[in-house]
């Protein structure tokens, strides 16, 4: 699932922290400057695991006897510009395949402008679509992601998906945790992340190979210390609903989520049906302690 928590647009929260906080204490101005800081490490770890996701999963959609884990195709997209860059190598038991895609020592040029390198193994269970606890995981190896070449950002962790089987409604759901997870910043400093999901395929179920009738339904938490050392919880009050459709298949139409500072208990909540109206589109609304701000998301 691309983008269950989006990267907030972090400028515009910062203004809406300055207009509303220019008059109160510099400790309350402080705690929500820390909220928004959580809320872009969270961002910035959920967006970057699925980017390395998506990244093995086009080598699993090109490997006989497994399927991708995604439901859309827009994974090249994470690829480097230049494929001789990477190598890949492929292991099967029988029961698994194993693909370790390589981006080399070096910092390559990806289609999405980041610059990637290090090792992600992906390890799928031949039968992962089939059968109930059949499991889809990612790790990541020496790793580093990033804009500028020079200041990559280091990521570790693993990404498990595991097969539910279907709920009481016949639908398919899975489970997906995030464990071990950090990023090691430039400047040394470092975030740490969990994440724990269960995500429902509500529509589109009995047509496999068709993705665009496709709707999902994701509950869950995680938690973390944004780079700053301050501890937060991230808890979904409303299911987050999403459609794969054009202009809206990268984030979600309805749901809601709060970020919540462990030690102050400031809070961050973030709306993606901003209108109220289910619309598809990129429209969210934010609320920092009752003041509200439109925001366009990934």
């Amino acid at each position: 699932m691309k983008n269950i928590l989006n990267p907030i647009l972090i400028g515009t929260l910062l203004t809406l922290t300055f207009v509303t906080y220019s008059c109160r204490k510099k400790d309350d101005t402080k705690q929500t400057l820390e909220s928004i800081q959580a809320a872009e490490d969270n961002g910035m770890l959920e967006s970057e695991f699925e980017n390395a996701k998506d990244a093995s999963d086009v080598e699993a959609s090109v490997t006989p006897g497994i399927k991708r884990t995604t439901g859309i195709r827009r994974i090249i997209w994470v690829l480097p510009q230049d494929s001789s860059k990477t190598s890949v190598t492929v292991s099967d038991s029988g029961a698994y395949k194993k693909i370790e895609l390589n981006f080399g020592n070096e910092p390559v040029v990806c289609n999405d402008g980041k610059y990637r390198k290090g090792i992600i193994i992906y390890r799928v269970d031949t039968a992962f679509y089939k059968t109930a606890n059949a499991k889809a995981s990612m790790t990541l190896v020496n790793y580093y992601a990033g804009f500028d070449k020079f200041k990559m950002v280091k990521y570790t962790g693993k990404r498990e998906l595991t097969n539910n089987g279907t709920n009481s409604a016949g639908q398919p759901q899975f489970t997906l945790t995030v464990t071990g997870a950090s990023a090691t910043t430039p400047d040394n400093k470092t975030i740490t992340w969990t994440s724990n999901r269960i995500i429902t395929k509500t529509k589109g179920y009995n047509t496999p190979i068709y993705p665009w009738d496709d709707e999902y339904s994701v509950t869950g938490n995680a938690s973390g210390t944004n780079r700053n050392g301050e501890n937060f919880t991230v808890n979904i009050t409303t299911p987050l609903h999403k459609k794969i459709q054009m202009g809206c298949a990268s984030t979600f139409v309805t749901g809601i989520w709060t970020l919540t500072l462990t030690g102050s208990g400031k809070t961050m909540t973030l709306n993606y049906d901003a209108y109220g109206d289910g619309a598809c589109d990129k429209v969210a609304k934010v609320t920092i302690n009752g003041n509200d701000k439109i925001i366009y998301v990934n």
